[in-house]
């Protein structure tokens, strides 16, 4: 995930946000990266709620829309669209 640690290297030149807390992310993100682990479930634990989702019929990004959390398209749908304004998740 290479391209992920770009977004916040890229964050801390052009002075955007704190530079302490960035600097953090980057340094954990890089760590991650050389012991990367993956999601799995707690042995004995009872969920609320289990959602399956069928990944094989996804062949293209899918992006998330400003003001609606419902609200997604394809990249195809959005290709040649003006964005003003992106956000992403940073939470890793």
């Amino acid at each position: 995930q290479i391209e992920t640690i770009l977004m916040p290297k890229w964050m801390t030149i052009k002075g955007y946000g704190d530079l302490h807390t960035l600097e953090r992310r980057i340094l954990r993100m890089e760590q991650r990266q050389l012991n990367p682990t993956l999601l799995k479930v707690d042995p004995g634990v009872e969920y609320a709620v289990i959602t399956k989702i069928n990944l094989i019929g996804l062949t293209e990004p899918i992006f998330a829309l400003t003001n609606d959390y419902d609200a997604s398209a394809s990249l195809s749908r959005i290709a040649n669209t003006h964005i003003d304004e992106v956000f992403t998740n940073m939470r890793h």
